[in-house]
């Protein structure tokens, strides 16, 4: 600490030396003095400097002062192997022994000096970025650190500050040298997860690191740099592990965590291309991390965000009213308006059951047509979304602005106790009617990335080892991923080639009996139903049918899947539910591609209903 502090007074001349013994030292205007140049001269002795400035040494106790000074410094110089005619401080910028000091865990002291001594040598561009190769050399070396490595990452960020230094260090592989050092302090914490201990400076250095990717990432030609390293990747295998800690989860781990996703987020939102390169990075992850419990579903919602963007749903007010004609038959009232969408719902139908909620209604939950909601005098569909009809229908028949938010009357009554219902019925929005006019190969086009880089296998098996009790939401969320994958040709062919259809089928007769999966059981009838349409040509249909149609088992199993769909159109999940039975119709026929026997059995089950009395019945209800 002696000898550090004389080398920062002597680059420093407006810093006096610091007292470091009990012995005060000589005042500023008389002491002693030597110039670099003359101490790393090697024929310059300490007699021939005693002999220079023996006026200014006369008392014992300054000399006593002095001698535990020269003292370490002689042996500095003997250490650091100072030769005549070497160039001055050579020794300073080829060795890290002052950076060593800056990581000193035992004294904050020297760690501060040691940073002000290297500020001070770093004033010529030269040697400054000597300093900064050096520091950039210990990064390795603070791994174990925490926040003893204070110091150095702030001397650090002031060099990369500097003009030019960002640059150069992107030229000479630093971006890659930084996510090797963040995976390896990743690695690190992860390895402490079966010890009971916590540092609660846990992730100190790692915050750190990922702060100097940030102000790396900053400037858009580097951020574009880093992308074609596919640096991308790594960076999200790097978070998916930190995320995936929970004995070492400290406030600067979450800080961590935080930044990352910020800088992955920012990463992946430019151009198709960067989005492109951020699904294969998922897709290797997920590859990965197949086993783990939270980290598939994040990688899914992240996969289901970039390929089907969530547009931001604005709030809309309503005011629910009862039909006053039906005072006497519903008790109660909506006594707290407006109401918010967030408080209902995005649909009609959760409107109604928050009023039947509200008023105690409880056997009209799951009855949707036990209750009617009226806007502007007009019977709405409950499957219709709130803000397209506040939009459709409310603010047309209002005349209102379109940046307005006026509150929109909802009219709710029970069905049948005034008598047939003589208002118009909207079934459906212009707003619905325009979004079905987009063309799905132009939505979705980023999904053919998935069946390029294998995405599609991946997703598939995985759907196919998931426990559906178990694994509830994470199977939902696959199958939206692979329904938004079908709407494209390319990887409808694909799925088929693959033999897609008996896997889903295989997923569907595990979910369709249990009524708690009638979400995923309705998924992968959606998702069948895109990947059938391709096979009515005549070239999807011989990738997907065996040449041995003949087999037994194979047999046993069509018709086992034919029976299951014929018996479940009786059941209310899917009466109730037109979406449900429009596919089922469309998949039926698919099942009897090349088995005799089923397509027996499906024309057994029509000619068994009784089409006359169903005739007889139409024309008496037209009638």
């Amino acid at each position: 600490l002696p000898g550090i502090r004389l080398l920062n007074s002597l680059c420093d001349p407006t810093r006096a030396p610091t007292a470091t013994t009990s012995t005060a030292p000589c005042p500023p205007s008389i002491q002693p003095t030597i110039s670099i140049s003359e101490f790393t001269n090697i024929s310059n002795s300490y007699g021939t400097w005693k002999e220079k400035n023996e006026q200014l040494i006369t008392s014992k106790a300054k000399i006593t002062s002095w001698k535990s000074i020269r003292t370490i410094l002689t042996h500095w110089k003997r250490l650091a192997n100072v030769s005549e005619g070497a160039p001055t401080c050579t020794v300073l910028q080829n060795e890290n022994w002052i950076i060593q000091l800056l990581l000193s865990p035992t004294s904050s002291a020297i760690r501060k000096e040691a940073s002000q001594l290297l500020g001070a040598l770093g004033t010529q561009p030269t040697r400054s970025l000597c300093i900064l190769n050096n520091c950039r050399e210990q990064l390795h070396q603070i791994l174990w650190l925490s926040e003893t490595s204070n110091e150095f990452f702030s001397f650090f960020t002031s060099l990369l500050d500097q003009p030019g230094h960002r640059a150069y260090l992107v030229l000479n592989g630093f971006l890659e040298q930084l996510i090797q050092v963040i995976a390896e302090q990743v690695t690190r914490i992860q390895s402490l997860e079966h010890q009971q201990s916590l540092d609660i400076a846990q992730g100190f250095v790692l915050l750190k690191l990922v702060e100097i990717l940030d102000s790396f990432l900053q400037s858009p030609g580097i951020s574009r740099k880093f992308k074609e390293l596919d640096l991308v990747a790594p960076l999200l295998d790097n978070y998916l592990s930190l995320r995936s800690t929970i004995r070492q989860r400290t406030k600067m781990v979450d800080d961590t965590c935080k930044k990352m996703i910020e800088l992955l987020n920012s990463l992946h939102g430019e151009n198709q291309r960067d989005r492109e390169r951020y699904i294969v990075a998922c897709i290797n992850a997920l590859k990965k991390h197949n086993q783990e419990t939270r980290t598939p579903l994040f990688i899914i919602e992240q996969l289901g965000h970039i390929i089907s963007p969530e547009e931001e749903i604005p709030e809309r007010l309503l005011v629910l009213f009862k039909s006053p004609s039906q005072e006497d038959y519903i008790r109660g009232s909506m006594n707290k308006n407006p109401y918010s969408t967030k408080e209902c719902g995005p649909l009609m139908r959760d409107v109604k059951n928050k009023i039947c909620r509200d008023l105690e209604l409880l056997g009209l939950l799951e009855d949707d047509n036990g209750m009617e909601l009226l806007v502007c005098n007009k019977i709405i569909k409950l499957d219709l979304n709130v803000c397209d009809v506040y939009e459709s229908v409310w603010m047309k028949e209002k005349e209102l602005p379109k940046d307005t938010n006026h509150p929109m009357v909802v009219v709710f009554r029970l069905q049948g106790l005034d008598g047939e219902a003589t208002e118009e019925i909207v079934e459906t929005t212009s707003n619905a009617s325009e979004e079905d006019e987009v063309d799905p190969e132009e939505e979705f086009k980023i999904t053919k990335v998935l069946g390029d880089c294998g995405g599609l296998d991946v997703l598939l098996q995985m759907l196919q080892q998931l426990n559906l009790q178990k694994d509830h939401e994470l199977a939902n969320g696959i199958l939206k991923v692979l329904t938004s994958c079908s709407m494209v040709k390319s990887n409808r062919i694909l799925m088929l080639k693959n033999h897609s259809v008996r896997s889903l089928l295989e997923t569907l007769k595990l979910s369709f009996p249990c009524e708690e999966l009638s979400d995923v059981a309705q998924n992968v009838l959606m998702l069948l139903e895109s990947v059938i349409s391709e096979a009515s040509n005549e070239e999807a249909n011989e990738m997907e049918i065996d040449n041995n149609t003949t087999n037994i088992d194979a047999v046993q199993e069509a018709t086992r899947q034919m029976t299951m769909f014929l018996e479940k159109l009786n059941a209310p999940v899917v009466r109730n539910n037109s979406r449900i039975v429009k596919c089922i119709t469309h998949i039926l026929p698919v099942l009897t591609y090349g088995y005799e026997r089923v397509a027996e059995i499906l024309v057994d089950f029509f000619t068994k209903i009784p089409w006359d009395s169903l005739d007889r019945l139409c024309e008496d209800s037209t009638e």
